[in-house]
């Protein structure tokens, strides 16, 4: 009897742990529906930095990370027809970057389903963001550029930004 309860308490322990992923995961659907009803820039700021803090909150320190087989290589890379999965570029078995789909810091499994081919910039610039994340930095990317082509004050600010931003990168990559 004693077993009997603690298979019983550990499937409600189970079914509670479920039903917490379940509510987590629904409350992020949720956020990117609230992006929709976003009145004020104070609002998008206020999304930006709860993503973020879901996504450090998920993170899972420590977990050991495995080498893919040329095999499994063969397999993910086969997925795209030899192509990034983000930017469409045509890349090699040895030249591209295995992406996780679900970040291995959160959990994500080493398994052919959970990697997509990309290239290593695309790899690097998506880092560990959330896929929530990932829309909201598409939808600002795709916005900051209709602007930039308007030429307006604002395009030019956003412009001058950017390149001011990028050309610190580079020469940081230089250095390393």
């Amino acid at each position: 009897m004693v077993g009997e309860n603690t298979n019983t308490n550990h499937g409600v322990s189970l079914h509670w742990a479920l039903r917490k992923r379940t509510y987590n995961f629904m409350k992020k659907k949720f956020e990117i529906k609230l992006l929709r009803s976003i009145k004020v820039g104070k609002g998008l700021i206020k999304l930006v930095n709860n993503l973020r803090l879901n996504r450090r909150k998920d993170k899972i320190s420590n977990r050991k990370r495995t080498a893919l087989t040329k095999k499994q290589r063969e397999i993910i890379l086969a997925k795209t027809d030899s192509h990034c999965h983000m930017c469409g570029i045509e890349i090699a078995l040895n030249g591209f970057q295995a992406n996780h789909v679900k970040p291995h810091s959160t959990g994500g499994n080493h398994a052919e389903n959970n990697y997509l081919p990309s290239c290593a910039t695309c790899n690097k610039l998506r880092a560990n963001y959330s896929s929530e994340e990932i829309q909201v930095v598409l939808k600002l990317g795709v916005w900051a550029k209709s602007k930039v082509l308007d030429r307006s004050d604002l395009a030019m600010e956003i412009a001058n930004e950017f390149v001011k931003h990028d050309m610190k990168l580079r020469k940081r990559r230089k250095k390393n």
